[in-house]
């Protein structure tokens, strides 16, 4: 029997998916709106939909304005986009900064690690539409028990809640084409001065397990102009990864000194470098087919006046759809 004919027969199976190995792929992407996570993730593509995507790393490095900007790319394209504020810390002016339209979003606070799954079960039942759920995140969610014991007690349970949650709803966001964007705390363990991995991740290694895609990122130190702070640097690497290459890492500037905190073209340059288009020397840049040579301080001018030339090089690394990112470059616009 033919496989085509086969899988055709089994598909009248109740209760079973059944397809062939090319119909498994992602059933879409979505863009971040910043080039460099979506090469990391990728390769250009963006964030895959219908999976599960962690975010971990440092407290303040850019793992919430990251969710934040990934909402704003979803309502674009006319998806729901849900924020489980758990950290109870959503600024709408923040927001409004990455680009959210706060009339479109749904936040929901107060909520336990059983309530958070509840109502994404709930949602993806109910919606018609992709969803893109953030939850800010796991680490500041509390347990059902937790919440109404108080202080006095230590649930050792919020690891088995979290995998069992996961279960329930990995695969009602293939279904619906939708995404779970979670993001984690990094803590570290004080208790054993000797052990080789002092950092750790709460909510047990279920989520690393479920996740498609693990993104970690690090503060490198900050950037300091005239003795004061503009911003920071964020070392970012894709520790886990289903859908493409794994640990592709690039570092990335994050200042609040500019509109756009992180802009599309920030760590184009470093991709340029990796993939072998752009050459550097002793500071000094240039394409590989080009003998001209600029600064990394002057890549951006280099793009507004060489734009063509750029196109072409980025077609060559991300495809045709790099002129979804392009587009604004030609007229000096910085996002």
């Amino acid at each position: 029997m033919e496989i085509a004919e086969l899988v055709k027969a089994l598909k009248s199976l109740k209760g079973l998916s059944v397809s062939t190995g090319e119909e498994r792929e992602p059933k879409g992407w979505l863009r971040s709106g910043m080039i460099a996570f979506d090469w990391l993730v990728s390769r250009g593509k963006g964030f895959p939909l219908g999976k599960v995507v962690e975010i971990c790393g440092d407290f303040s490095a850019g793992k919430s304005y990251v969710a934040y900007r990934v909402l704003a790319q979803a309502q674009r394209r006319g998806y729901c986009t849900v924020l489980l504020d758990t950290e109870v810390s959503y600024s709408r002016e923040f927001g409004e900064k990455c680009g959210i339209d706060n009339e479109k979003l749904i936040v929901v606070s107060d909520v336990t690690v059983e309530k958070c799954y509840e109502f994404i079960d709930e949602l993806l039942d109910a919606v018609k539409s992709p969803c893109v759920v953030v939850w800010d995140s796991i680490a500041a969610t509390p347990t059902d028990k937790e919440m109404s014991e108080g202080m006095d007690v230590r649930d050792l349970t919020k690891p088995h809640l979290v995998g069992k949650g996961l279960r329930m709803v990995v695969q009602k966001l293939d279904k619906t084409c939708s995404m779970l964007l979670a993001l984690n705390q990094l803590r570290e363990k004080i208790a054993d001065a000797f052990v080789r991995e002092r950092e750790f991740a709460p909510g047990g290694r279920a989520v690393e397990y479920h996740s498609s895609v693990k993104i970690d990122l690090k503060k490198k130190g900050v950037i300091a102009v005239d003795r004061v702070v503009r911003g920071f640097r964020i070392h970012a690497v894709v520790s886990k990864n289903r859908v493409d290459i794994p640990f592709r890492e690039i570092d990335i500037e994050m200042r609040w000194d500019r509109d756009v905190y992180i802009p599309w073209w920030e760590g184009l340059l470093d991709i340029l470098v990796v993939e072998g288009k752009v050459v550097e020397n002793g500071g000094w840049y240039r394409f590989a087919s080009d003998e001209k040579k600029w600064r990394a301080s002057d890549f951006f001018e280099m793009l507004v006046e060489n734009s063509e030339k750029v196109m072409e090089v980025l077609k060559g690394i991300f495809g045709e759809d790099v002129l979804e990112y392009f587009g604004g470059v030609a007229g000096g616009e910085t996002v």
